[in-house]
Formats: structure tokens, sequence, C-alpha cells
């Protein structure tokens, strides 16, 4: 009897303790990041395409506020936020955007002195309600006297552009594509 009880307790010990070994303790603790505060806009804010980082910018706030392909973007208290609305609607995402380490820490002074790259640059402003019909099917998108037209290359937008044109207003009036 002693055999079996003794057996039977070993077996059940092989059975239990490895379960109970396999058990984690996973502690998490979120601590919520804060939202930024709005910005108070007194309108729909206009914005300029920043030469050739495929980024609109803010340039009438002190806030740092960009638009990229639907998303509103700006940084606040080292953490990014986004949203679909340029005044509402902000949400905390991981890490920074990929496009911002492209985008110059001086381009407020670029905008200011209308100099990008060593060249003139006079951007011209974007009113908030045309910029779907500027960014539309992955292009940006040029007025021209023949109508809406996708900017492709160089040779696209200059090509029956001539100076002063919004081609040459978006991308400065040297014709070069950001540096």
């Amino acid at each position: 009897m002693k055999k079996l009880l003794f057996g039977t307790i070993l077996l059940a010990g092989l059975i239990v303790f490895p379960i109970m070994s396999m058990a984690q303790v996973n502690v998490q603790v979120n601590v919520p990041v804060p939202l930024p505060p709005p910005i108070p806009f007194v309108g729909p804010p206009n914005v300029v395409v920043l030469p050739g980082k495929n980024v609109y910018a803010v340039p009438d706030v002190q806030e740092e506020v960009f638009f990229r392909q639907g998303w509103w973007w700006r940084p606040y208290g080292g953490h990014w936020y986004r949203s679909r609305y340029y005044d509402h609607g902000w949400g905390y995402y991981r890490g920074s955007p990929s496009w911002y380490g492209r985008i110059p820490l001086n381009w407020r002074d670029r905008y200011r002195n209308h100099m990008w790259g060593g060249h003139p640059w006079n951007p011209r402003n974007i009113r908030h309600g045309d910029l779907n019909r500027h960014w539309r099917g992955g292009h940006w998108r040029v007025l021209t006297m023949d109508g809406d037209v996708p900017v492709g290359s160089l040779v696209d937008i200059l090509a029956g552009s001539p100076v002063g044109s919004p081609a040459v207003g978006i991308l400065g009036s040297s014709g070069k594509v950001g540096d």
C-alpha cells in the first residue's frame, strides 16, 4: 500500500511540477502618453510642399505640423502623434515617421528667407481645401494652363511651364528639386 501511495504521489508530482514551472509571470505597466494640447488655428492651415521631401509643412504656426499621405503629423513632448484632422483626433504614434529624418531642421528659416539648397525658393501656399486635389493617386499634382497634371520628373514639370507658374513656385525658381 505504501508503494502504491508513494507511486501515486511521485506520478502526480511529475505531472504537476513541470506544468507549474512552465507558468510565467508577465507584468506590464502601461503608462499613458499624454496627448498634445490643441493648436489654436484661426482657420484651416495653409501648407507648403518642402522641395524633394514629399511632405507638406504648416509654416504659419509655431508648432511643427506636417501633412503626408492623408495624415497630419506633429511631435510633442518627445513623442509623435498623427491624425486625419489638423485640429483634433491626435493619436500616439510609436517611434517617429521615417520621412522626418529627411526634413532639414532649419526648414522654417529656408521658408522665411526664400532659399532652399542655395537657390531661390518661393513656395506656393496650398489652401487646406486644395490638399486632396493637390495630392492624388500617389503623386503631387501641379496646376498648369492644361489643367491638373501629375508631377513625374523635372522634365514633366518644366515642359510647358513658364517661369512663375505654380510648378516653379512649388520647386523653387531654379527648377531644382530639393537638396
